[in-house]
């Protein structure tokens, strides 16, 4: 009996152990799991367009935003197609101005123009439409063995064309325009009369491009459509791709067909809106949700993914949140820091970023710099820590144009070169078109950026009415000094009796103050009144003048105000 306990003891305590085993092996299996999928960046597409007039998309990645794009109704006119008249044509720019019915004209270079046999003239009724050919100032203006046309061989005042919107006017300058026109979809982009297939430039590994060639391959659009694949072909099967090409080409066709039909100037295509264009454009494949705070605009991403992407249509979910989109998953407040000039870095450096009408200047800072022990060190991190935010702020602020990057001067090359490597790293996520030079021995980078839209500073922000974009005003003092001046400019005419200055309330009290004095002994030296007053009108660092005869009609009237 003895036996048969032990036995049935060291049977049970066998068992024990086994489940102990099991249970420790299925936590262990659980954790590696849970650990594998907190490992695993998470994508989120966030659109809020529950507000009136204004939309906006933010892709998040780990929780932190990646990228932003809104957009105002009706103030982007990039990616539309309209059907315009030439009003003059500048041999010495090699341009013409086309009438699209906007406020400005449109500016369309000769490097941007088809050759006349390559338009779209016969459906507009004035010649033969042939396969497109496109030239390029590069290469002394040729491109293909093919030489380009002087813009006035190729257009004539008067005469109706077909163009694209491809760059928003900035300031005083229209849109730019261009005649090769495309059509985006969501796998494919379709150029008339193009008449081939390819692949897009990004993609970048040579296996990949070598099978989506194949793929595309087995396609038969059209005479004279073109198409590229773009992208988020990659992983997709020829069905989704042979679709979207069906979608394309009924679109084309039926643009085409309105374009016929219209008077110039005239809106052909109207490029969809920033909802759509996120999906289709925007939207990785590997994004995890899709949240929209807008229960109609939920139906229309729907319905739009269901004729391109239906494996997607799941993704796509409604917000139920109480708090505002935005505020909910962080993006407010990642916003608002936008718009500051200077931006902090993660071991205490900072960058500061200056706009100007020529160009961007960034310039990077050790500021309260914490880490590093050797100053070689501390100053390889940072740079390195700015690139990375740079080509992110880049993104963000959407900022276009020529840039100029001072980094902190380094003495080893092989720092100057791993800081280079950094930044370009970096900047490869971004979709706009990137030229970056080498650094120079003053530590200089130099760079420029496809601009399409105008920046998030343009589209966000206006002038400041009391600087002018200057960002500082003169001071008391200086106004002061400037009053001295002008009341004796205006004294030495001869016909004043009196002579009245306005300032602003709080610039009037103080000029008052400093220069009390001064302003007594002009008085008294040459027996003009003189009255500094205040103006609840003028803007710090303005200045009116009013001189008086001694009938008290005025003589004098000047306006001082900082200049722009």
């Amino acid at each position: 009996m003895a036996d048969n306990k032990d036995s049935n003891a060291d049977g049970t305590v066998t068992r024990r152990r086994s489940r102990r085993r099991r249970k420790r092996s299925s936590a262990r299996t659980s954790a590696s799991k849970k650990a594998a999928a907190a490992t695993t960046p998470r994508k989120m597409l966030v659109m809020n367009t529950a507000d009136p007039g204004e939309a906006r998309v933010a892709i998040l990645f780990d929780g932190k935003i990646d990228e932003i794009y809104l957009e105002r109704s009706g103030k982007s006119l990039a990616g539309n197609i309209y059907r315009g008249t030439v009003t003059n044509i500048e041999p010495s720019l090699q341009a013409a101005f086309i009438d699209i019915g906007q406020e400005k004209n449109g500016f369309l270079h000769a490097s941007d123009c088809m050759s006349p046999d390559g338009g779209f003239s016969s459906v507009l009724g004035t010649s033969t439409t042939g396969r497109r050919k496109r030239t390029s100032a590069k290469n002394g203006g040729r491109r293909n063995g093919h030489s380009r046309p002087a813009i006035e061989k190729m257009l004539k005042k008067g005469q109706d064309v077909l163009v694209q919107v491809t760059k928003d006017g900035i300031g005083n300058k229209g849109p730019a325009l261009t005649t090769y026109l495309s059509l985006p979809g969501r796998y494919l982009v379709l150029m008339p009369g193009l008449s081939r297939m390819g692949v897009s430039k990004k993609i970048e590994d040579d296996k990949v491009r070598e099978e989506l060639r194949a793929m595309v391959a087995e396609l038969t659009p059209p005479k004279d459509l073109g198409f590229i694949a773009r992208t988020a072909c990659v992983g997709h099967p020829l069905e989704d791709i042979s679709r979207d090409m069906e979608f394309l080409v009924g679109l084309w066709q039926a643009l085409l067909k309105r374009a016929g039909g219209a008077t110039s100037p005239a809106l052909i295509y109207q490029e969809s809106d920033l909802v759509i264009r996120a999906v289709r454009d925007f939207l990785p494949p590997d994004t995890d949700s899709i949240l929209v705070d807008n229960p109609q605009v939920v139906e229309r991403v729907r319905e739009f993914l269901e004729l391109v992407c239906p494996e997607m249509l799941d993704r796509v979910r409604a917000y139920e949140g109480n708090k505002p989109i935005f505020h909910e998953f962080g993006v407010e407040e990642e916003l608002a820091k936008l718009g500051r000039r200077r931006v902090r870095l993660p071991s205490g450096g900072s960058l500061v970023i200056e706009q100007t009408e020529a160009l961007v200047a960034i310039d990077v800072n050790t500021a309260r710099y914490r880490g590093c022990k050797d100053q070689s060190g501390a100053i390889l991190q940072t740079n390195c820590e700015a690139a990375r935010e740079i080509a992110q702020q880049l993104r963000l602020r959407d900022i276009g144009g020529l840039i100029i990057i001072d980094f902190i001067d380094m003495d080893e090359s092989a720092h100057c070169r791993k800081v280079e490597k950094e930044l370009k790293d970096s900047l490869e996520r971004d979709r706009a078109r990137i030229f970056v030079t080498s650094m120079s021995q003053l530590g200089v980078v130099e760079m420029s950026r496809q601009r399409t839209r105008p920046g998030l500073a343009l589209s966000t922000f206006t002038r400041c009415p009391t600087c002018h974009g200057l960002g500082t005003v003169k001071s008391a003092e200086s106004l002061g000094l400037d009053l001295l001046r002008e009341a004796k400019a205006v004294i030495s005419r001869g016909d004043c009796a009196e002579v009245e200055t306005f300032f602003s309330p709080e610039m009037a009290v103080r000029i008052e103050n400093l220069y009390r004095g001064d302003l007594a002994r002009l008085e008294e030296s040459s027996g003009v009144k003189i009255i500094v007053a205040a103006d609840s009108g003028l803007l710090p660092g303005q200045m009116r003048v009013v001189a008086r005869g001694e009938s008290g009609t005025p003589v004098l009237e000047h306006s001082y105000e900082e200049a722009d």
